[in-house]
């Protein structure tokens, strides 16, 4: 039985100024562009993958003859046989990726279990210190499975024929904020969309999706602290802005920038 998202915005740490006095879940972008009748655009026909059984974590993915398309305002989202809300998108299971099926991720897993354990009790900077290079290493690893998760999740909602660009995400950003749970992000770039997901857990996948908006009418910019501390992907659409922070060597969000921009360039002379 799919799961509905517990409202909406906050949790995913998009904000909007125009829906947070009435506390409903939102987007906040507002119509980017012509629609069709009802405000419900005309779609083309394409492939969209699917795994081949919902209820398996291992089932391949495979291409079914399916519509998977955003609505020009980012607010609705085609699914085969019915419009979905866009902050009612649920991602099923995605499938198990080259790098998890390689087993690198194994070693990542047991060092963040581990260091679990020795931060929680442990106060000396010099053990930190020795921890240090291979927590560093588990979260490349970490980066580099959830990338991967991220074309999946793209190519199941708009299908391979629109395929991530680049990607960059958030790994230990998940915390309370107001008595609102803050999950981690992630962005994907496309070549007509700026995709934001919400990430269930370090270990779980993208599940929901706190934007779909087009490149021309999103805003990103790379923030960080003095000697490059605390990099962050501040994306911006409407009154909605979302926060993407990175740790130090781990995180590269260069080829997000540049892709935006290159895209955001050539579908500006076409803009309505």
């Amino acid at each position: 039985m799919r799961r509905s998202p517990a409202p909406g915005w906050s949790r995913l740490g998009g904000t909007s100024q125009a829906n947070e006095s009435a506390g409903h879940p939102e987007p906040a972008c507002k119509a980017l562009g012509r629609s069709g009748k009802g405000g419900i655009p005309s779609v083309d026909w394409q492939y969209r993958f699917r795994p081949a059984s919902s209820g398996s974590a291992l089932a391949e993915p495979y291409c079914q003859r399916r519509m998977g398309q955003f609505s020009d305002d980012g607010l609705w989202w085609w699914d085969g046989t019915t419009w979905i809300a866009t902050a009612q998108i649920v991602l099923p299971q995605l499938p198990v990726t080259e790098f998890e099926q390689s087993r690198k991720l194994k070693g990542a897993r047991s060092f963040m279990r581990r260091w679990a354990l020795v931060s929680s009790g442990n106060t000396f900077i010099s053990l930190a210190v020795v921890f240090l290079f291979p927590w560093l290493a588990a979260l490349r690893d970490y980066r580099s499975w959830r990338l991967e998760q991220l074309a999946l999740a793209t190519a199941y909602l708009l299908g391979p024929h629109e395929t991530m660009l680049a990607g960059e995400t958030s790994l230990l950003d998940s915390h309370i904020v107001g008595g609102l749970w803050t999950w981690d992000l992630a962005v994907a770039v496309t070549a007509a969309h700026i995709l934001v997901f919400g990430v269930d857990s370090l270990d779980g996948q993208p599940r929901w999706v706190a934007l779909a908006g087009r490149p021309t009418e999103v805003m990103i910019k790379l923030r960080s602290l003095v000697f490059g501390l605390d990099p962050t992907l501040l994306i911006s659409c409407g009154n909605g802005q979302w926060r993407i922070r990175g740790t130090p060597s781990v995180f590269r969000p260069e080829p997000v920038l540049e892709a935006w921009r290159q895209v955001a360039t050539r579908m500006a002379p076409n803009k309505p």
